[in-house]
Parts: structure tokens; C-alpha cells; sequence
């Protein structure tokens, strides 16, 4: 019933007079749902030559075919009409050329015709394919980036208890699970199908789904920086010129290429611009006294530089932090554009051929330090959220070795203290900048642990002088109880205890936390409570109350966190204020 009697895919078939077509010569007894071919040892190197054809009689034609589905894993090519057509006749040919070498169907390997009795009796259906939990389409990783779901329907209603079955045309590009979990090996691109098979009420269906997958790493996002309170060592930044949408690009001898970005609200991605991670640089002769020193140092390891001079407008890279300061520079932000000065020579001196600038040069644009015919630079910055958590105590310490934008979180306010006399005063911050010590307060009316995202700062720092907490920028495997002048605290709650601030005694501090440094001259306290009684105004204040000893009330009865009144403190009548 086959025509001809063995099936092959033969490589000399260029044009549409040799199109090699196999078919059957006697219908089928139900409608065909299915077709799926297997071969051995077949290799396809254009599955879209590989078409099939159906009718209601013998198929004579080879043209008008749709492609197979081509499974490079299973080496199977697999065919699936239309849920309202209704052959009984189908013809697989072949349009061009599809594979290497003459390709046989072995013994070992099937033609499996799936078809439909009764049709007429039978619900048709339809499979939708729904990719909403998909997260991740872009890297290929070799784990799980999400998984597909698929509804079947008959007409507008679901059918309850349906289920599919998943399969992948390229497993060398992505695998699908039986429940639709999904997992990038390899960029590429794959078809995924999710079969209904039906039952006996209802009649099958499948739909399919294009994955592509790429390998290149997802774009980070750069946001202009507006204050150079907003920069801290560690940050990642390119230079701008905004005017003209190109970012700083790969070094070239004497100076930097520029790559086009796309500005919108002073936002752009992109992974092809040079990335700068800041350090802290080399403070020269030509060093401002009371502005920061800064160091360029690139993905390659080296270090951006200017050599400067009377007769040298080069921008270029050192693979140390020169001691002559080539590799240094300060950083002034004003009006969004930013001035980057090299410190190696003073600015009459170098005639201007320190100061990073954009140079259009007649269509070939660059970043460099040439003295004139420039134009200005803007500093953006990769923003990456920070995360933040609070237990269920309400309360956490926390330091960011980034400025950090908290005016929009909702979730918890962050607090600096100031000591004045005997009295510790917390202040809610919304905008941080880098390495300052915070309280964290949950605001969660519900009660429980909280954690959430925090943004990069980008803009001007809120003043943060003389707070009392010091950020531990690295892990502390034993805080001393006192140090210099100062006191130090510990955020604890121990066990049937008040949270509050308790003397450090050699604990730990996390890498990310804080502790509470208070001069000796506020007094010497073995606890310190804090009350936020009037979350509104941000600020909360504790005085007398921070006391050291065991305390009862004048009724006898032992009192964790005194408030104001007279108590038996150590076996003396004291005030509490």
C-alpha cells in the first residue's frame, strides 16, 4: 500500500522535477492525526525540504507541503494535520536538498500512521501553548529557566484532567519535562510541541512553540549619574556623550572607540561598551586636597591612563597604578556632565591633554584626551539592585558597599544614629550613600520576616555626617567592646530578652552589617532600647533609660527595658528619664 515499496531521502534532489515523494495508495479508516517517521542514523541538515502533504485521496502532488517537525535527539520527523482536516491519504517528499549522503529507512526503524475512527463522533479540541512562566530565554545556563503550561479546550471550555506530553525538536538546544520545566543547554533555536492524544470523547490536538535561544550574556543596564556622592569604589561605569548617543568602546592604540547606545530617560543597555570598574587611585603632587581619588580599571585587568604632556592627547591603558598618577583622576559632576581629570601633571602644565572628552573626528568618534574640538562626557553607572531583609524581630543593621536609593521601598525604612549628651537619635535616610552603617525597620503591619529590592543610588547622597553607625565592610570575627573613645554595640535580641544595642564583647559582625559606636562621654551602658513610637516624624530617641544592671520597679517586680520613672537599679533608687 506504499508507493514506493521503501522509503529513502536521496542528496540530488535540487529542483522540483527530481522531488523524491513517498505516499500511500489505499486510505485510511479514520481521519490522520498523526505521522511520524523515524530513521537510524539519518542526518538532517535542512529539515524545512522535508514535507508532507495530505488528502482525502491518493496524493499525486508535490507541491503546496508544510515541513515536518525534525527531532535531531530521537530522529524522528513528525507530521500533524489540522484538527478540521480529515485525511485519509498523505504524501511525504522532498523539496531540495535535505541531508547528506542517501539516507535509507532501516529494519530497525517505523513509519507510525496514528489515525482516527468515528471522527464525526468526537469533540474536536484545541491546545494552547502559555509561556508567562518562562524566565529566562536569553543565556543558556544547563538549568531550569521556567517552565510552558498548556491549556486544552473543547470550543470556549477546558477539559478537565486533559494532560500533554512534551517533546523538543532540538534536545541540543533545550529539553522539555513531562511537566513542562525547561532546560537551556546550547544557543539555537528548537520547536517545542505539546500533544493532546484525545480520548474517546474528544479528538486530539498539539500546538507548537519557537524557543530561540542565545548566548550572549543579558545586557546591563546604565543609569546616568548625577552626584559624585553617587560613586563608590567597586562601581561599574562607561563614559557618555550624550549629545551624540555613542558610550566609551574598546581601546584603540591612542585612544577609545566609540559604540552607539540608545538614551531613553537617561537609561540605555548595552554589552558592547567598555566597562570601568572604580578604584581607589594614586594621590599625586596634582592631587585636589578635598576630592576623592580615582582609578579605571578594566575587564583585561589594566587600568585606563592618560600620559599627558604638551604634546600628548593619548588615552590608554597601564597594566599597574603608575606611581606618577598616569592612571589617577578626579571626578566632578555638574549640571549632568562630568569633568575627569588625570592627576600626573597639573592642568597648565598638560594644557587640558588630561580631561577625558568625546571627539567626533570627522565621523570616526572616539573618547580621548585631545585639548580642543571636544565635547562633554556624562558618567553612567550599571545599576543593580541591592537586597535587603529584616527578620521577624522587626529589626536589622546593614551596610552596602554601593549608594543605595530606598525612597520608593515601602517595605522598610533605614535609620542612621547621631549621639548628643547621653541621648541616641535615630533618622530615617532615603538616599545612602556607600559603606554607611543603618538600622533597618520593618514596616510590615502583618508581622513576619520582609526582605526586598533596593536600588542603585544615582543622584546626590543625603548628609549622613556623624552617624554613629560603622559599617562593616568586611566580615568582623571579634568586635571589641571598646575601641579609642567609643563604645561599641551590637544589634541582639537574646534569648527572653529585649532587641536592643548590647556591648560588642568579641562577637561576630557580618560582612553587610553595622554596629553603634558611642563615645565613652555619653556613658558607659550595658543595653540601649530603642523605642519607634512615632514611626511618622523617622526619628526616635532614648536618653536615661539606656541603663547597665538589673532594675525592679518600686512594687519589686524585675523590668527588662526601664521607662521613665524611679527604679531599684543595682540596689540604689535611680531616675530613669
Amino acid at each position: 500500500q506504499w508507493n514506493p515499496s521503501s522509503l529513502q531521502i536521496k542528496t540530488n534532489q535540487g529542483s522540483a522535477a527530481s522531488e523524491f515523494r513517498f505516499y500511500n495508495t489505499s486510505g485510511f479508516a479514520g481521519r490522520i492525526t498523526k505521522v511520524v517517521i523515524k530513521f537510524s542514523a539519518l542526518t538532517v541538515a535542512d529539515a524545512s525540504k522535508l514535507m508532507f502533504l495530505g488528502g482525502t485521496s491518493e496524493v499525486t502532488a508535490t507541491t503546496g507541503g508544510t515541513a515536518g517537525t525534525w527531532n535531531s535527539g530521537t530522529k524522528t520527523l513528525t507530521w500533524t494535520p489540522g484538527t478540521s482536516d480529515n485525511f485519509t491519504f498523505f504524501a511525504f517528499y522532498q523539496n531540495g536538498k535535505a541531508a547528506s549522503g542517501t539516507n535509507k529507512l532501516a529494519t530497525s526503524d517505523a513509519i507510525v500512521v496514528t489515525y482516527e475512527t468515528g471522527t464525526s463522533s468526537k469533540t474536536a479540541t484545541t491546545t494552547t501553548i502559555d509561556d508567562s512562566h518562562l524566565t529566562n530565554r536569553d543565556v543558556y545556563l544547563g538549568t531550569n529557566a521556567g517552565y510552558f503550561t498548556a491549556i486544552v479546550k473543547a470550543g470556549e471550555n477546558p477539559i478537565v484532567g486533559a494532560t500533554v506530553t512534551w517533546a523538543s525538536s532540538d534536545n541540543d538546544v533545550a529539553t522539555i519535562a513531562d511537566d513542562g520545566t525547561v532546560t537551556l543547554v546550547a544557543e539555537g533555536t528548537t520547536t517545542l510541541t505539546a500533544t493532546y492524544e484525545g480520548d474517546d470523547t474528544y479528538a486530539g490536538s498539539d500546538n507548537t512553540y519557537e524557543l530561540t535561544v542565545t548566548s550572549s550574556e543579558p545586557a546591563p543596564t546604565f543609569v546616568k549619574v548625577t552626584d559624585v556622592s553617587a560613586l563608590a569604589v567597586g562601581d561599574k561605569i562607561t563614559f557618555v556623550n550624550e549629545g551624540n548617543s555613542y558610550a566609551l568602546g574598546a581601546f584603540k592604540s591612542n585612544n577609545y572607540g566609540a559604540v552607539s547606545v540608545t538614551i531613553s530617560e537617561n537609561t540605555f543597555k548595552s554589552n558592547e561598551v567598555e566597562i570601568l570598574t572604580l578604584e581607589e587611585g594614586y594621590r599625586g603632587e596634582y592631587a585636589p586636597k578635598d576630592e576623592s581619588v580615582w582609578a579605571f580599571k578594566k575587564d583585561n585587568g589594566k587600568y585606563l591612563n592618560a600620559p599627558g604632556g604638551t604634546s600628548k592627547n593619548y588615552m590608554k591603558e597601564s597594566s599597574d597604578l603608575d606611581l606618577d598618577a598616569e592612571s589617577s583622576a578626579v571626578i566632578q559632576v555638574e549640571n549632568g556632565n562630568a569633568a575627569v581629570r588625570f592627576i600626573n601633571f597639573s592642568l597648565d602644565d598638560a594644557q587640558g591633554r588630561v580631561i577625558v572628552r568625546y571627539n567626533p573626528n570627522n565621523g570616526s568618534p572616539m573618547f580621548s584626551c585631545y585639548a580642543s574640538g571636544q565635547e562633554d562626557i556624562q558618567i553612567y553607572k550599571i545599576v543593580t539592585d541591592a537586597t535587603v531583609s529584616v527578620s521577624a524581630a522587626g529589626y536589622a543593621t546593614f551596610s552596602s558597599t554601593s549608594a543605595l536609593d530606598f525612597t520608593n521601598v515601602v517595605d522598610i525604612h533605614a535609620y542612621t544614629a547621631t549621639v548628643s549628651g547621653n541621648d541616641i537619635s535615630f533618622k530615617r535616610v532615603k538616599k545612602v550613600p556607600a559603606n554607611t552603617g543603618l538600622l533597618l525597620r520593618s514596616v510590615n503591619i502583618d508581622g513576619g520576616a520582609v526582605s526586598t529590592s533596593v536600588p542603585s543610588l544615582t543622584d546626590a547622597a543625603d548628609d549622613v555626617t556623624g552617624n554613629a553607625f560603622v559599617a562593616a565592610t568586611t566580615e568582623i570575627t571579634s568586635l571589641a567592646t571598646t575601641e579609642g573613645d567609643f563604645t561599641n554595640y551590637i544589634l541582639n535580641k537574646p534569648s527572653g530578652g529585649s532587641i536592643g544595642f548590647y556591648k560588642a564583647n568579641g562577637q561576630k559582625v557580618g560582612a553587610g552589617k553595622a554596629y553603634l559606636a558611642v563615645p565613652k562621654t555619653a556613658g558607659v551602658r550595658g543595653f540601649i532600647s530603642f523605642d519607634f513610637s512615632d514611626p511618622a516624624t523617622g526619628i526616635a530617641t532614648i536618653g536615661g533609660n539606656a541603663i547597665e544592671g538589673t532594675a525592679f520597679d518600686l512594687q519589686g517586680r524585675r523590668v527588662s527595658t526601664p521607662k521613665n520613672g524611679l527604679y531599684i537599679i543595682n540596689g540604689k533608687k535611680m531616675l530613669v528619664k
